[in-house]
């Protein structure tokens, strides 16, 4: 971050200062968090949930915070330190990020969708970092507090910005992109995740299309082709558009995965010209990541070559398809970090494909799907069962309602995640592709650390 002076900051939040002078003093860092530390810190206390930062003030200070913003006036101050009132500590934290963002002239680029957004965003920064100092969202902290929280991390070193935007709720996007104003705009996809808030897949493309509320006059949307209801976008900006499609602009075909090497191979499509393509992972589904990343890497002049590169250096975020190799030909594959019924039936389409022998699933409950919720376990299941999945073991609520109706062999219910590592010997088995997926207040993570620690590493 480059240093902000106080006074600008009570300007661009329109804030009270309550105790502590201002004048000639700057901050160099902005958190919410009162356990990191933080050098000539602004500690912004948020009312959550689960807890409240105006509880943690004194200890936000003692590592680094020579001014506080809060909402409720405290009952007693620390000498020296600067304390700012403002009525919403959330909207503050946003307008203190559109303050300074407007101090950047650098591209923006957004990234949003229902599926595939996090490792969209990763392999769009991989590409552009081959020619770019890139700030990126770090993991999916993408939400209306996370996104300004990341544009705060800015400095003059960056050169561009690649901006992750989440929502579950019509508007959201919208709020965040009033804050980022992209140059380039990226969907990935309208699937049914957040349907439970949002009803219809119609209003879930409305919420992904606030991105382009606020993009450059001469922005650009990069778009999937294949998704059926992106391409009923018509707003009046350039597009690009990428996918299998013969319609598209930058297309692949002969996809293949390999499991051997761990990269999906595929040849990318310009025009006339042919590219060979390695993208880490297991996934088919990778490639459309990657065809985004390539088209916002040409965009910000980069060769073929150097998209291709960026690619093919990919590194994923944590629990999204991490993959161990154990002895006795078995595989692991680590996709935990949340879940919904789009990304489900993807990971199911990876393990289908493998060459072994016992095509396994440990599978948890799917959150935020509202009354749609047991349909859409059951639509799993099901997709599982008819695409030759050997054993599917499920822990949940959830899982186990629609288990119990489909009332099929290969299905077997845990009522604990506790309950299902007591039987690793009996899902652990030799040839074996085993996947591990669930949403994230399930933390199946936990699975795959028990799996680790009882089964050796190649």
């Amino acid at each position: 971050m480059e240093p902000i002076k106080l006074k600008d900051v009570v300007s661009a939040v329109k804030g009270k200062v309550l105790s502590g002078e201002i004048e000639n003093k700057e901050i160099l860092s902005v958190t919410k968090d009162s356990r990191e530390k933080a050098n000539k810190g602004l500690f912004i206390a948020i009312k959550g949930e689960n807890t409240d930062g105006h509880r943690y003030i004194e200890d936000a200070v003692q590592n680094g915070a020579v001014a506080v913003l809060v909402n409720d006036e405290p009952d007693t101050y620390v000498q020296g330190v600067v304390y700012i009132q403002v009525e919403d500590s959330v909207k503050a934290l946003q307008d203190l990020a559109t303050e300074y963002r407007a101090r950047f002239n650098i591209p923006f680029v957004a990234v949003t969708g229902s599926v595939g957004k996090t490792t969209t965003k990763d392999m769009i920064a991989s590409v552009l970092a081959t020619k770019y100092k890139v700030l990126k969202t770090a993991g999916n902290f993408n939400s209306e507090i996370g996104a300004p929280m990341t544009i705060l991390g800015l400095n003059n070193n960056y050169e561009i910005a690649v901006i992750e935007m989440g929502m579950d709720h019509l508007g959201q996007i919208a709020n965040i992109s009033k804050i980022v104003k992209p140059d380039t705009a990226v969907i990935t996809n309208v699937g049914v995740a957040h349907i439970e808030y949002l009803k219809t897949r119609e209003n879930i493309l409305k919420a992904k299309c606030e991105v382009f509320e606020n993009l450059a006059k001469d922005g650009v949307g990069i778009l999937n082709a294949d998704d059926d209801m992106l391409i009923k976008v018509d707003n009046k900006f350039e597009k690009i558009w990428y996918g299998k499609s013969d319609s598209a602009d930058i297309r692949v075909e002969n996809v293949v995965v390999d499991y051997a090497d761990g990269v999906v191979k595929a040849t990318l499509c310009l025009g006339e010209e042919r590219y060979g393509i390695k993208i880490p992972g297991l996934s088919e589904h990778l490639v459309y990541s990657a065809m985004s990343a390539i088209a916002v890497g040409l965009r910000y002049g980069l060769s073929v070559q150097q998209a291709i590169d960026g690619v093919a250096n990919y590194t994923h975020t944590k629990m999204r398809m991490d993959i161990y190799k154990l002895k006795n030909n078995i595989l692991v594959i680590d996709d935990t970090y949340n879940a919904n019924p789009d990304s489900m039936k993807s990971l199911i389409d990876t393990v289908k494909k493998a060459d072994k022998t016992h095509k396994i699933l440990i599978l948890g409950d799917m959150f935020e799907l509202g009354e749609k919720s047991n349909e859409l376990h059951i639509e799993v299941l099901d997709y599982a069962i008819t695409n030759g999945i050997n054993k599917i073991f499920v822990v949940g609520d959830n899982m186990n309602k629609a288990a119990s109706i489909l009332q099929n062999e290969h299905i077997i219910c845990f009522d604990t995640k506790e309950d299902l590592v007591n039987n690793l010997s009996k899902i652990v088995v030799s040839n074996s592709i085993i996947a591990i997926k669930a949403s994230r207040g399930m933390k199946f993570e936990n699975i795959t650390e028990k799996i680790l620690e009882n089964y050796m590493l190649l």
